[in-house]
């Protein structure tokens, strides 16, 4: 390229260079994720083997595979001195962005201390998930990102957002995770690949009163403090994410999913309204024509009646709740949720293949 700039852009070919196998150095500490001569791996899988006198060598090489390294590897004097454990290491790729059509390594994306979107939330964004590097209802995520922006008044062409994601994925590894795409009313297009953040199969909810803001009903916009705050303020609890709920006593929706539930004695599954001021979100369509379910006017008053109930989002899929307000639910999973669970993961699995 002119100048000697050899970063890729949107539309220009790639190339991507073998992955090689590196034998680790002596830094090698066990950790979730290490450093292998300066490339970034994965452990996974490490029983301990035992404890060694004086091992050979911090990282001793026993195997190798196409998909990573099987060492054996001397845990940090902080954990257990001398003690030999194995385990897969996996190379684990940098977070890559693409900003303005231009792809860079995420950290070292920059946006203007100008920029209306860092200064006052003034933009609009997207999650969509990635199953092995591929796009998942991103046409949806798309189309819903043109809305935010139109109600915002902000300028988007959504074929140079499209072109950006589809450059940035060309780049990256083909992994299981997100991708985050935003666009600001200083003009700055931002994707960034994220690796999944792994979900427990349950979680439990404390509500936290809310008061959407009508103005922006149906937008995901950057200004997203308070969503935030809802979570942490659940967190304080002591439970692991917040029901937001009016101060007329309306049940909503959590901070980043919606929220499904059955009654006792009552076989239907549950959503509330979208006229009562929630997101219209990808995943609540889904699981709304996958089961049946029905939207509902829902009061606190019915969060005492529950049989079961389950979050719904792109990255959780469908997540369990076990209690809301320190009060278990009878069924958890129930069978409402597994069967919700089950039929959204066939879907994107059908979805994908005739893609």
């Amino acid at each position: 390229m002119a100048g000697g700039d050899e970063r890729l852009r949107a539309g220009d070919p790639v190339h991507r260079a073998p992955v090689r196998l590196q034998e680790p150095d002596e830094r090698v500490l066990v950790h979730e994720v290490v450093e292998l001569r300066g490339a970034r791996r994965e452990v996974r899988d490490l029983p301990e083997l035992g404890v060694a006198d004086e091992p050979d060598r911090t990282g001793e090489l026993v195997d190798a595979a196409a998909d990573g390294l099987l060492v054996v590897l001397h845990a940090h004097e902080t954990l257990r001195p001398r003690a030999a454990l194995r385990g897969i290491v996996r190379r684990v790729p940098d977070q890559l962005a693409i900003l303005d059509g231009v792809v860079v390594p995420a950290a070292e994306a920059r946006i203007p201390a100008t920029d209306p979107g860092l200064l006052r939330g003034d933009g609009v964004f997207e999650v969509a998930r990635l199953y092995a590097g591929r796009l998942f209802a991103w046409e949806d995520h798309l189309e819903r990102l043109v809305s935010s922006a139109r109600t915002l008044r902000l300028p988007l062409n959504p074929a140079t957002v499209d072109a950006d994601v589809r450059t940035l994925l060309q780049a990256a590894d083909p992994i299981d995770g997100a991708v985050r795409v935003l666009v600001t009313m200083g003009g700055t297009r931002l994707a960034m690949i994220e690796p999944l953040r792994k979900h427990a199969d349950s979680l439990t909810l404390a509500t936290v009163t809310y008061a959407p803001t009508r103005v922006l009903d149906g937008v995901k916009s950057l200004s997203y403090a308070a969503n935030m705050l809802a979570g942490r303020v659940a967190q304080e609890q002591g439970a692991d994410d917040a029901l937001l709920v009016t101060p007329h006593g309306r049940v909503l929706e959590a901070p980043t999913s919606s929220f499904f539930y059955a009654l006792t004695g009552d076989q239907h599954l549950y959503t509330p309204p979208l006229d009562d001021h929630i997101l219209d979100s990808i995943t609540r369509r889904r699981v709304l024509a996958l089961t049946g379910a029905t939207e509902r006017i829902t009061t606190r008053d019915d969060l005492a009646r529950l049989e079961e109930a389950f979050l719904a989002s792109t990255l959780r899929e469908v997540q369990a709740i076990t209690a809301i307000d320190g009060a278990w639910l009878p069924a958890t999973p129930g069978a409402r949720t597994v069967e919700a669970a089950a039929r959204f993961r066939a879907h994107v699995t059908e979805e994908l293949a005739a893609a």
